[in-house]
């Protein structure tokens, strides 16, 4: 009778333990959101050959994709895996401007944002997480069908002939043809960030038919860039910790199911490159502009744990 009894707690102690881990077991998720895109893109250059600030500013509009995977690896430590992409970009017209001169070139734009991020997350409380890892980050824009803007193109190449300059033109050579080109110009910058942050979940397994939220931020430092242009023959110009970036995220979501939730969020992100020059030898040198970039998104999606 005393082995039955021993036989019988054993057996209900090992229920009990099973029923406490399954209650407790670490949840780990996907998220996948859709969404739109604004981009605002600018470049200047502070004085251009003695005839002021060359510089633009453009904003375009793109559907976005948002993916996200957290993989609970203990009470305390996780995964994030993180990536978003532009897809469908729009064409927009751009205008550049040069000092008293004004409005003096104009052309189509459109821009790719990419990237693809690896994160540890240490939750120091149930509602507090600090995050580090890093980022794969490709920007990408192209530039076709350039054309002068008057009056301040005329103006311009006035001035550089009385001043006994080479004439302004566009990127194909030629002035003629009622002042267009449709030669097209393409950049990629590919970095390599390193980056920290902190993310606030205050319910991180809610019952089904509840609301909850989450926010974050995140600063990252590019510890390594590649920049191409097809206007610089033949070279590469690589930097170290030429800028820097900031991301904020307030997020929104309703339970539906025990494993499925839909989500609703706001990313907003921002992205500053120094000039980045390379000398070529020879007292010759070559470069791109200093950038201001912003990408806001609003996306909605599903969250899947399991």
């Amino acid at each position: 009778m005393i082995h039955k009894l021993k036989l019988a707690g054993l057996i209900a102690g090992i229920l009990v333990s099973g029923s406490c881990l399954a209650q407790t077991k670490l949840k780990s998720f996907s998220d996948i959101e859709l969404g739109i895109e604004t981009i605002n893109y600018s470049e200047k250059l502070n004085n251009l050959a003695g005839y002021g600030r060359l510089k633009q500013d453009i904003n375009v509009y793109n559907v976005t994709t948002r993916n996200s995977a957290y993989v609970a690896i203990n009470d305390e430590f996780g995964l994030y895996l993180d990536g978003f992409a532009s897809l469908a970009p729009s064409i927009q017209t751009e205008t550049w401007s040069l000092g008293e001169f004004a409005a003096i070139q104009q052309n189509d734009f459109k821009i790719n944002h990419n990237e693809l991020a690896f994160r540890i997350s240490y939750k120091y409380t149930e509602k507090h997480r600090i995050i580090s890892g890093f980022r794969l980050s490709s920007l990408s824009f192209i530039r076709s069908h350039f054309e002068f803007v008057q009056p301040g193109a005329d103006n311009f190449n006035a001035q550089l002939a009385a001043d006994g300059n080479a004439p302004f033109v566009l990127p194909n050579g030629d002035i003629s043809e009622q002042y267009k080109s449709n030669i097209a110009i393409s950049e990629i910058q590919d970095e390599f960030i390193g980056l920290i942050g902190y993310r606030y979940e205050p319910n991180e397994l809610p019952a089904r038919g509840d609301w909850t939220w989450y926010t974050g931020i995140e600063m990252g430092i590019p510890i390594y860039s590649i920049t191409q242009n097809t206007t610089i023959e033949g070279e590469t110009l690589n930097e170290f910790f030429g800028g820097y970036s900031l991301i904020g995220k307030l997020g929104l979501r309703y339970q539906l199911f025990d494993n499925l939730g839909l989500l609703a969020t706001f990313t907003s992100y921002y992205k500053y490159r120094d000039v980045v020059k390379e000398d070529t030898g020879n007292g010759n040198s070559v470069s791109v502009p200093e950038v201001n970039f912003y990408n806001n998104a609003v996306t909605l999606g599903l969250r899947w744990s399991y």
